[in-house]
């Protein structure tokens, strides 16, 4: 597969930019960045009609960006919708999930062309936080028959819920669109 070679490369993104590659190398990444990114808006188009239509406003480099974000959201979410016979098997996809994740931030590791997508945002936008992304799977298991729970006794944790499914996205976003004037990440959260 192209993407897994390209990979070997890119796991060590750290040093990507430092790397040189021939102008045949280099076409050929693009041409692979530019396939992955361009699945990713079938899939934001697909499951996201609306959501897709206000991207094709951005400039194409956040487009991209948020399209790869939008996708690493769905799957989350398909990994709690997917019909299975234990929660047990749930929490092992998610468990998974959780170090794919985190080996893309740490190693720069890709295992699909949605990952690869995901990884081009890291380099692009090296602010870009981890922890939305885990807290995001952190609210999903709030979301699960048995285990999470379908009523909060509180503000505080409706809040962090509503935090953790819903507010995640924009602070994944927040690195991409940017914040207006005398506004932060502490505030925006």
């Amino acid at each position: 597969n192209q993407w897994q070679s390209l990979s070997s490369h890119l796991c060590m993104f750290d040093i990507f930019k430092k790397l040189s590659f021939s102008e045949e190398q280099k076409d050929n990444i693009e041409k692979i960045l530019r396939k992955a990114f361009v699945e990713s808006g079938e899939v934001t188009s697909a499951f996201a009609k609306t959501f897709y239509l206000g991207t094709q406003l951005l400039p194409e480099a956040s487009r991209e960006a948020i399209w790869a974000i939008y996708v690493w959201c769905r799957r989350t979410d398909e990994i709690v919708d997917a019909p299975r016979e234990t929660n047990d098997e749930m929490l092992s996809d998610l468990g998974i999930w959780e170090m794919r994740l985190e080996n893309l931030w740490k190693y720069g590791e890709v295992e699909d062309v949605f990952d690869l997508c995901l990884l081009d945002v890291l380099v692009k936008y090296p602010t870009l936080p981890i922890t939305p992304f885990v807290d995001m799977i952190r609210g999903m298991l709030m979301d699960v028959p048995e285990l999470g729970q379908d009523r909060y006794e509180s503000f505080e944790d409706l809040h962090l819920y509503c935090y953790r499914v819903a507010g995640t996205v924009g602070l994944m976003s927040l690195p991409i669109f940017g914040c207006a004037p005398d506004y932060d990440e502490v505030i925006a959260k």
